[in-house]
């Protein structure tokens, strides 16, 4: 298998210098989520279409060592799919194709769409949601026997298909040498002059092969980010669900709405956070601790058994087991407390230091 994550939009509707897929959600670029997701179903290849930015979008997710494939101009999914063939021409296997700004689809989800494929031997599965209001998707129209008929977009949809609520989400599952043999055939004869992916589909059916479609279990994670509100409303849904499995995992949140964690944290059990506390990217904090109300850490790492006191600030540092820190305590650029040490109240530490009176 192999995967090619589309991260070359122009966002415009973000109104920034910084591309869309490179904005933090959860504390880390957007375009990781997707990727680790993918990532998680181990493909022999991992493809990444960019344009704007793409030194920067191929050193945040270096990790993964995908192939880069560029595509200058910003002339559609198609045209995108393009750029990546010339990855994949020796490629005998599924292609699995997503776009970098939905982060939300966990990869149970991709999973599901390659094992449908393969199951029915089928040339294209698509990913689709069902939506209270589908307004402004592409809707799916459906054949008796419930394959894919063809892809309507909204702005050409009748009254009657516009109640279609089924849409698509834009990802898909290809036999890789048929999209490879359909992808030369696109044209860009539309409004907005473009390649779209959404026609492989139409040419796939018009040549007489199948194309099934998987419906979301949960539509939330389907949602993609255009703009800065919806990008707060994939924050909110994405660290509601962090939320919910460090709680299950054993931690206490006396206020879970008032706690902020980033996605990459990892926190011990019979730990508590009191309202007001942030765990940020890049931090690490052991079993039975008390985070008191109003304090951050960033990029840190507490030990076991600490009490870290209320409206106090740890970044780029540790901090050993068993110390107590604050109130209102500030320790800083790569300190090192020593275990059972306390840092009092207004008390700052900054530096390679070993503080703290036992």
């Amino acid at each position: 298998m192999a995967c090619v994550v589309l991260a070359a939009g122009s966002s415009v509707r973000m109104n920034s210098r910084v591309t869309k897929v490179l904005h933090p959600l959860c504390g880390v670029p957007m375009i990781r989520h997707s990727v680790r997701s993918l990532s998680e179903l181990e493909p022999e290849r991992l493809v990444i279409v960019a344009g704007h930015q793409r030194d920067r979008i191929g050193t945040e997710t270096a990790r993964y060592e995908p192939m880069i494939a560029v595509q200058e101009e910003p002339l559609g999914t198609g045209h995108a799919a393009m750029q990546a063939a010339a990855l994949l021409q020796d490629f005998d296997g599924d292609v699995l194709i997503a776009p970098a700004d939905a982060p939300l689809i966990r990869p149970s989800t991709y999973q599901a769409l390659v094992e449908q494929r393969r199951e029915a031997n089928c040339a294209a599965v698509l990913l689709s949601a069902r939506l209270d209001d589908p307004t402004g998707y592409g809707r799916i129209l459906r054949r008796a026997d419930g394959s894919v008929d063809r892809i309507v977009e909204h702005r050409d949809a009748s009254d009657a298909e516009r109640q279609i609520s089924e849409v698509n989400t834009s990802v898909y599952c290809f036999d890789c040498r048929t999209l490879l043999a359909v992808l030369p055939r696109l044209r860009r004869d539309n409004v907005q002059s473009e390649y779209y992916l959404t026609d492989v589909i139409g040419l796939l059916v018009a040549d007489g092969a199948c194309v099934l479609c998987t419906v979301a279990e949960d539509a939330a994670e389907t949602r993609g980010v255009n703009d800065r509100l919806q990008l707060a409303a994939a924050e909110a849904h994405m660290r509601d669900g962090i939320r919910r499995r460090l709680m299950q995992d054993g931690v206490t949140m006396v206020d879970p709405a008032a706690t902020f964690i980033d996605a990459d944290v990892c926190i011990g059990a019979d730990t508590t956070l009191w309202p007001g506390a942030i765990i940020a990217r890049g931090s690490e904090v052991g079993a039975r601790c008390t985070i008191g109300s109003a304090c951050a850490v960033r990029n840190s790492r507490i030990g076991d058994d600490c009490r870290i006191q209320h409206c106090s600030w740890i970044a780029d540092s540790v901090v050993g087991d068993g110390a107590c820190v604050g109130p209102f305590a500030s320790i800083s650029g790569g300190a090192d407390v020593l275990p059972g040490a306390t840092v009092g109240s207004f008390e700052h530490i900054d530096g390679d230091s070993a503080r703290g009176s036992q």
